[in-house]
């Protein structure tokens, strides 16, 4: 696949273990995939699309940094 993606996901999720993320992320890497994995520590899994939670800064900054390096 020829587009970045970057994956975040929440240490705490348990609707969602992280290991699939991390496990995707390996995969995506060895078939030379532009793949970045951001795991946040202390968030569940309605943190990440939460604006009013303590996660939101991480998730904004997360696509902020890939945008300025996409230039």
């Amino acid at each position: 696949m020829n587009v970045e993606q970057i994956l975040i996901h929440g240490k705490l999720d348990r609707h969602v273990p992280v290991d699939l993320s991390v496990e995707y992320h390996r995969r995506a890497i060895e078939q030379g995939d532009k793949v970045r994995l951001v795991v946040l520590p202390e968030v569940e899994h309605f943190m990440i699309i939460d604006p009013s939670s303590s996660a939101w800064k991480a998730v904004t900054d997360s696509l902020e940094t890939s945008k300025r390096s996409s230039r």
